[in-house]
């Protein structure tokens, strides 16, 4: 029996002989044409102006918040579950934080509980799309124009979601999408800054030529990173793969998703960092490969949500007219240690996805300005979410004996207040044509 894992499985044996071949071609593995090619490849895929890539995510977003002018005093409205890198990157301007809670069923801000928070000071809102779950954007777009705010979407889990019939990162003054390890496609580390906003292109243009690549040890430790992912989890070796990678990540062999002073809200030297050239050629055939990542993860999500539904698992509501990509597929249960456990004995391994509201649980809630019980869905949320695996190397045959463990562990399931009587599913099936 072979392990189900949630580790990332977006890299492929074509990704793999890239990262190899570049290992081997150090000169120019660090600058190339092939970012130039990346960022061309990435705006034409949604449709969007201008595309700048970067060393990650954060450093994309943090070009936004120069570029937007977001600075010290301003107020950014933020979801109430998200990763550190987001609240860090807002701080590091001189800005500050404001949290608003999430909608239960999709686990994206609740445009409803925005406006309350609004103050003279507020400078932009930022729109988080999780799990792949498309936020409802058009009330927050309506609302932000009320208040003449700035609309930032956080894309890191949604590349090819869409909203509306058009591809989410579009819709605000800019977004930002991530290529870390765990996201939909991935260069190891990486991100991309996207707007449609020529003066603002010209100041996140501004702001990557500022950007020095990863020293040459991390390139190399970024591509035999790529390498070793593929290997790892493979299906043959999920097993021993799981363990190896344990060891090998505590020998430093990866790059670290944080650094450490990011647990504690500091900027660590060297934070802005650009794409390379070895970096960008495994996103490019990540791109071109990119519609078969998501039918097979809609596919996957497709399965799961009827063989949960066959269980009498109720679903929520997600926006009208939207179709998610599933980076991971979410699911409530009322035991969330017990439930991990039981999945553990049979080589099952869920996802822990949101295990704190600011994610990791190891970063330190009072320096990213969150205040226990200021968000009481979210935190709720994070006491009992977990998250099935969608990427492409979990099979139909994986999601049938993860349905086939749910139904026989029947304690993991949830009576919900807020659907008297059923157990919930949250992830929905509102508009199902749009979705398979």
């Amino acid at each position: 029996m072979r392990q189900v894992t949630c580790i990332p499985g977006s890299i492929t044996w074509k990704d793999s002989l890239i990262a190899i071949t570049q290992l081997f071609d150090s000169a120019r593995a660090q600058e190339g044409r092939a970012v130039r090619e990346y960022e061309t490849a990435f705006k034409c895929y949604l449709g969007a102006e201008h595309a700048f890539a970067f060393g990650s995510g954060r450093t994309g977003l943090s070009a936004i918040l120069t570029a937007l002018e977001i600075g010290q005093g301003d107020e950014v409205i933020l979801p109430g579950i998200t990763c550190v890198v987001v609240p860090n990157a807002i701080q590091y301007t001189g800005a500050v934080p404001i949290f608003v809670d999430i909608d239960s069923g999709t686990y994206n801000i609740d445009y409803k509980e925005i406006e309350s928070r609004i103050t003279d000071r507020t400078k932009a809102i930022i729109v988080q799309h999780t799990f792949g779950l498309p936020a409802d954007l058009d009330p927050i777009v309506k609302l932000a124009g009320k208040h003449d705010l700035l609309v930032i979407e956080d894309c890191a889990h949604a590349l090819g979601a869409e909203y509306k019939g058009q591809k989410v990162g579009l819709f605000g003054d800019a977004s930002f999408f991530s290529m870390e390890q765990s996201k939909v496609i991935s260069t190891g580390m990486g991100g991309v800054a996207v707007t449609n906003d020529a003066s603002v292109a010209e100041k996140i243009q501004a702001f990557q030529q500022e950007c020095a690549p990863p020293a040459a040890p991390d390139v190399g430790k970024l591509l035999r990173q790529l390498v070793l992912l593929d290997l790892l989890f493979r299906p043959v070796n999920f097993t021993w793969g799981t363990i190896a990678h344990r060891l090998l990540d505590k020998r430093h062999a990866f790059v670290a998703p944080l650094a450490q002073e990011e647990y504690v809200c500091e900027k660590p030297p060297h934070y802005e960092k650009s794409l390379t050239n070895a970096q960008a050629k495994v996103g490019l055939n990540q791109l071109r490969n990119l519609e078969t990542n998501l039918r097979h993860r809609r596919e996957m999500a497709g399965r799961y949500r009827r063989g949960l539904a066959e269980m009498g698992f109720a679903e929520t509501r997600l926006a009208d007219n939207v179709r998610p990509v599933y980076l991971r597929y979410a699911f409530v249960v009322s035991d969330k240690p017990r439930a991990v456990a039981a999945a553990r004995k049979h080589q099952i391994g869920f996802g822990t996805w949101f295990n704190s509201v600011i994610y990791p649980e190891e970063c330190s809630l009072e320096r990213t300005g969150y205040k226990l019980g200021s968000c009481p869905r979210a935190e709720d949320a994070v006491e009992h979410v977990i998250n099935f695996p969608t990427h492409l190397k979990v099979t139909a045959r994986d999601v049938d004996r993860i349905i086939r463990f749910v139904r026989t562990e029947t304690g993991l399931s949830r009576l919900s207040s807020r659907m008297p009587g059923k157990h919930i599913l949250a992830v929905a099936d509102k508009n199902r044509s749009l979705r398979t």
